[in-house]
């Protein structure tokens, strides 16, 4: 229910700012989340993937690498805010700074339910959202001609959007008449209906992830697959 509420607050946003606003991120583990998470509903995953298509989402971890030198050990969120906030504290006392910490704090709190560790951990997840903002913020501050530049390449695909209404394809046609009648059948019971309907675009479903690699190492900087063991990446002659 939260994924969904999520992704539908997305959706809304996207809309209303006629596609040009973006749900910011940093680094790939919370796109990868949610997309763990819609896996379970066929709907849901598709409404995911459209998003992704509509470039909502943007990973300011991939900015920073390309466009930074930063002076710091790494290129994590509490070393790049060095740039535009203050040192974080503690949270309530209970020591939560980090994605490592904050692992170890939820499993405790599954164990022992304290509710003060709790807060903590909301609000350090809290103080992570507000601290992805502020870089976002600074970034269009430190450099304002490549966000106009974003702008008007975003104001253009909207307007070809625009004049190119999506036609659905005619395979797109016949899923929805499967769903259809397979969701209205009333000699299948509710347990069986919600099995077929999750085996309808299986195997296409299967493919996704190869595909969001594939398409992810595509968009990738040089440095980057240098860095991972299944790519060559920043070759030279």
């Amino acid at each position: 229910a939260a994924c969904a509420a999520f992704v539908g607050a997305v959706e809304r946003r996207l809309d209303e700012s006629g596609g040009s606003a973006r749900a910011y991120h940093y680094g790939a583990y919370e796109r990868a989340a949610l997309r763990r998470v819609a896996a379970g509903d066929a709907a849901l995953e598709s409404r995911v993937e459209a998003l992704g298509a509509r470039e909502a989402f943007v990973d300011l971890y991939a900015v920073v690498r390309k466009t930074l030198l930063l002076g710091e050990p790494r290129y994590s969120l509490k070393n790049v805010e060095r740039l535009y906030r203050p040192k974080r504290n503690a949270s309530d006392g209970i020591d939560v700074n980090d994605a490592a910490s904050s692992v170890v704090g939820y499993e405790a709190w599954l164990a022992d339910g304290d509710p003060d560790r709790l807060n903590a951990l909301a609000a350090y997840n809290r103080d992570d959202c507000e601290s992805t903002a502020e870089l976002a913020a600074w970034l269009r501050e430190a450099f304002p001609e490549r966000a106009a530049a974003d702008d008007d390449d975003a104001s253009d695909e909207n307007d070809e959007t625009d004049l190119a209404p999506e036609v659905p394809s005619l395979e797109d046609v016949e899923r929805d008449e499967v769903f259809t009648m397979v969701s209205n059948s009333t000699k299948l019971p509710n347990c069986a209906r919600e099995a077929v309907v999750g085996w309808i675009d299986y195997h296409k479903r299967e493919q996704r992830p190869v595909w969001r690699q594939r398409r992810d190492w595509l968009e990738a900087p040089g440095w980057d697959l240098a860095e991972d063991e299944r790519c060559l990446g920043a070759c030279r002659s």
